[in-house]
């Protein structure tokens, strides 16, 4: 069956509707809550540190220090790790809908609502007055927003960027279900479980290549990204010295198993410096 990304405006009913399609179609649903429970183990990294970074926009500091672009590395990895071995997931926001947009047979539903509507329901969940339900819902939506954009140069709310728009208003989540396993059908006769199978194993490998090197090695590398093409694991990004340059693609050479197209280019580090300083006197 069809992997399914699954982003929400605030309030409009996407936790029902997930766990109504673990329930009916027998879906894994990747939430806030599985994340919580298995991510930090894996990782030795604190619980306090996912719910710092999940589902936020970078501060300054994360900016700086690249503590921000690390966890959103190693989310991706235990998310590609998840999929490969049972694709029958509905991952709940956290960008699903962009880091999984080239995977084939992924269905990108949106669930939205009208402002009225959604700012009830979080005056009943989370029994607040008007006005801190719709503080909430402005600030958790901008925070996803600047997620998308910053990690993904992503417009969140475009509608173009999903498959469907479902206004929960006035459906019932048994009704948005049963539209939800009509286009799972649809999807499932484009045979596409073969190409699936290997695009998300190609994500796998080029994040676990990206990982060892920043990460393992340690390797000072900025903007390192790998993918699979034609073949090939094509590395781009930038670093230090020519020397880290071929570090850098030896070890993704080792870890994919691949021929390596080399895009890497040297920085200039006093370049980079003198421009930060100009920036900091402004």
């Amino acid at each position: 069956m069809a992997l399914i990304t699954l982003s929400r405006e605030e309030g409009s009913l996407s936790k029902q509707v997930g766990l109504a399609l673990k329930d009916k179609l027998g879906y894994e649903f990747i939430s806030g809550k599985t994340i919580i429970s298995e991510f930090p183990d894996m990782f030795s990294i604190s619980r306090s540190q996912v719910e710092k970074f999940d589902e936020k926009a970078p501060g300054m500091l994360a900016r700086l220090t690249n503590s921000y672009e690390k966890y959103n590395n190693l989310f991706k990895f235990y998310i590609f790790e998840k999929l490969l071995k049972n694709p029958n997931c509905v991952v709940m926001g956290r960008c699903g809908t962009f880091f999984l947009k080239d995977v084939p047979g992924v269905l990108r539903i949106r669930t939205v609502g009208s402002e009225d509507i959604r700012t009830k329901r979080i005056m009943e969940r989370y029994k607040v007055d008007e006005h801190a339900a719709k503080k909430m819902v402005a600030h958790k939506e901008m925070e996803r927003a600047e997620q998308a954009k910053y990690l993904y140069n992503a417009t969140w709310g475009k509608p173009s960027n999903y498959d469907i728009s479902i206004n929960t208003d006035r459906l019932s989540i048994d009704s948005i279900c049963i539209m939800i396993k009509s286009m799972i059908e649809e999807l499932d006769k484009n045979n596409y479980k073969r190409a699936q199978a290997q695009k998300l194993k190609e994500l796998y490998i080029s994040q676990k290549a990206v990982n060892t090197v920043l990460y393992e090695e340690k390797i000072d590398a900025n903007f390192l990204e790998v993918s699979i093409e034609d073949g090939k694991a094509v590395v781009r990004g930038s670093a230090g010295t020519e020397d880290e340059i071929l570090k850098v693609v030896d070890i993704v050479k080792k870890v994919t198993g691949k021929e390596v197209e080399n895009n890497l280019s040297l920085e200039n580090f006093s370049m980079a410096y003198d421009m930060g300083m100009e920036f900091f006197k402004k």
